[in-house]
């Protein structure tokens, strides 16, 4: 009797499979036809790794200059267009950039969709125009009307270059045919491969019959746990390997690893649940320093060569203002001074390491240690007993102090008559003592007293304002509900902008109350407000967006590792709203705030017809800093090139700014 099979769906006869002969199997069925855009939107690791190089590039902070000069009204968002640059690029290793004129001027700036764009060369001439075909329409395009960004291609000199897609193409082909054969497997109600045998002859009608009905009775999910009786001797035989000897987990993490170093990506960043904190923190920062920063470099290169020099403009990138370089250079600094505190490294060592130039012999000489001045004979008792007059300005800060001690004293706001205390600076105290009697005077306490207090102040409100928000995000993440960031930022600035105001205006009544030269009160607090205002929207929009990876970061941790709990989410917050950081926040901007006053100060003696420089000043734990040390006493002629508004020279810095007013 012939043995006849009636084989229902398909699958590998094999016995037995090694990890080694799944995989090639995989890439076998794998679509020849995919596209670097269809792995975009089918492959989650490629989407992921795409979205984090553009949505880095663009994030850095950059500026337009015309030779030393900051341009503040270029009207062209570059932030989009970066994004989508680099997205082009790291799909199709090229990007175009129309650029939109009318017969004068710049108006604007169109990214073209690198599939529908092709490069024109000829030889010996190079490039030479390049065409867009849409819907079998060319449109044509001169050299010097494109911005034109690629990478490094081996073959071709001119074209599109090898892009981080194609290196990962194969890898993300593999992925896409493994979701595409378990959402099949699943679909067919997750029966694998079977044939149906008989030892009977079985007519070609009633084979395909059986067929139809096979695949009716046990085909899609909605049957998958059906029971049939076979007839005819039928018998019901799988073949091909069980699902779960399919190596699987082997696969998936081969795959995610190709394509998280095609594009440069840490692994802990698409996904892996193996990371910890510690090694996701690390490699984030290797992710910024060997990925994200080289590759804007290039891109800076691209559009300073084909748009800005053109227009007698230079774009740059702020490198030094991305927060997760700037912890890494304060972690650095405060490692460096270690080292030399302990005199394992010499200041010359310290300031190469932090990549400071050289000091001369007579900076070196000034930073020795002095011995101690001399003291005085001690007074004989005449001298004792008589009290000497204060010269020039300290006259004015000997009465303010008389008068804050008489209102202490009284416990309540009191007058003080004296002919050194100007009447703008009277009335300023008198407004102030409504409020509170000791804040009244708070700009008479010498800078680093006055710096600690300010501090305090400025992290109680931070904290305040932030630590409520580590639980409820934690909360917010693990129930899948949306984070009303506009409320955070709201929030945020309402607790620093206040705080930053009145400590830039302390500090600037209290230069007028050291230089003898004094203006009226209200233009200097205006003119702090004006400040606080302005540098507050930029300093809270950075915090938030460090503050929103922050949090990304944790929602992928948690999408990424099942069993996370809420406390778990909530340590992952830490370092978004912790008292570390709002103690970072507080010293940092305390310091900008008093270098903000003395430069509102110093443009108002420049008004008024005055000249005066600024002088860097370091408190006690900045002495031995390599990069605050040396410049301590030094005019700003030797400082204001790197640090042209003054300290803070890194985050955590507490140095102060002071004015000497020139003959």
């Amino acid at each position: 009797m012939a043995f006849k099979q009636l084989m229902i769906g398909g699958g590998v006869s094999a016995k037995s499979m090694s990890v080694d002969r799944f995989f090639e199997y995989m890439r076998d069925i794998a679509d020849d036809d995919h596209s670097p855009s269809s792995m975009y939107r089918a492959v989650s690791w490629a989407f992921r790794c795409v979205n984090l190089r553009a949505s880095a590039v663009s994030s850095i902070p950059f500026r337009i200059v015309r030779g030393e000069t900051e341009i503040k009204d270029f009207e062209i968002d570059l932030g989009d267009l970066l994004f989508a640059t680099e997205a082009f690029i790291c799909m199709y290793g090229a990007a175009y950039w129309l650029k939109l004129n009318n017969r004068v001027i710049l108006k604007d700036i169109q990214v073209l969709n690198p599939k529908t764009m092709s490069v024109n060369t000829a030889p010996r001439k190079g490039i030479v125009g390049f065409t867009q075909r849409i819907k079998g329409v060319d449109t044509h395009f001169k050299p010097e009307e494109i911005v034109y960004f690629r990478l490094f291609n081996p073959d071709d000199d001119l074209g599109p270059g090898v892009s981080p897609m194609s290196a990962a193409m194969h890898a993300a082909g593999l992925a896409y045919s493994v979701n595409e054969w378990a959402g099949k497997f699943f679909a067919q109600g997750a029966i694998p491969a079977v044939i149906l045998s008989s030892e009977q002859n079985i007519p070609e009608t009633d084979r395909s019959r059986i067929r139809d009905l096979w695949n009716r009775a046990l085909g899609g999910v909605k049957n998958a746990f059906r029971t049939i009786v076979l007839h005819r001797g039928l018998k019901a035989q799988v073949i091909g390997m069980p699902v779960k000897d399919l190596a699987m987990p082997q696969l998936t993490k081969m795959v995610r690893e190709e394509i998280a170093i095609s594009f440069g990506v840490p692994e802990s960043m698409v996904g892996d649940p193996a990371s910890n904190y510690a090694t996701a923190k690390t490699n984030r920062l290797s992710f910024w320093q060997e990925t994200v920063i080289p590759e804007a470099r290039i891109l800076e290169r691209f559009i300073n060569r084909q748009l800005f020099e053109p227009l007698g403009l230079t774009f740059e990138f702020e490198f030094g203002k991305i927060e997760a370089v700037q912890q890494d250079e304060a972690e650095k600094a405060e490692f460096v001074v270690k080292l030399f505190e302990s005199k394992i490294m010499t200041i010359e060592e310290a300031r190469d390491q932090m990549g400071l130039r050289e000091l001369t012999p007579a900076e070196l000489e000034e930073l020795k240690p002095k011995p101690p001045p001399m003291l005085p004979a001690p007074p004989d008792d005449d001298q004792q007993n008589s009290e000497p007059e204060p010269p020039g300005n300290e006259k004015t800060l000997a009465a303010l102090r008389k008068w804050r001690t008489k209102a202490r004293k009284r416990g309540k706001p009191c007058e003080f008559d004296s002919e050194h205390i100007a009447d703008d600076l009277a009335g300023a105290v008198k407004t102030a003592m409504e409020q509170d009697i000791d804040s009244a005077f708070d700009f008479l306490k010498a800078v680093p007293e006055g710096v600690t207090a300010a501090e305090g102040r400025v992290q109680r409100r931070v904290a305040s304002a932030m630590e409520p928000y580590q639980s409820s995000i934690a909360a917010a993440i693990a129930a899948g509900q949306s984070i009303d960031w506009a409320k955070i930022n709201g929030d945020l600035r309402a607790a620093i902008q206040p705080e930053i105001s009145r400590i830039a205006t302390e500090h600037a009544m209290r230069t007028a109350a050291e230089i003898g030269v004094e203006f009226d009160i209200a233009v200097i607090n205006e003119a702090a407000l004006a400040w606080a205002n302005e540098y507050t929207m930029e300093l809270v929009k950075g915090l938030t967006e460090t503050t929103r990876a922050v949090v990304q970061r944790a929602i992928d941790a948690f999408i990424a590792t099942p069993g996370m709990t809420t406390g778990d989410l909530t340590g992952l917050l830490e370092p978004a709203f912790g008292r570390i950081r709002a103690e970072m926040i507080g010293i940092t901007e305390v310091t900008r705030a008093y270098s903000a006053a003395t430069n509102v100060y110093k443009k108002l003696l420049a008004e008024a017809g005055l000249n005066s420089e600024r002088i860097w000043n370091t408190s006690a734990d900045e002495k031995v800093c390599p990069i605050c040390g040396p410049l301590d006493g030094q005019p700003e002629r030797e400082w204001a090139d790197m640090f042209p508004s003054g300290p803070p020279a890194h985050p955590r810095c507490r140095c102060w700014s002071t004015l000497n007013v020139l003959v």
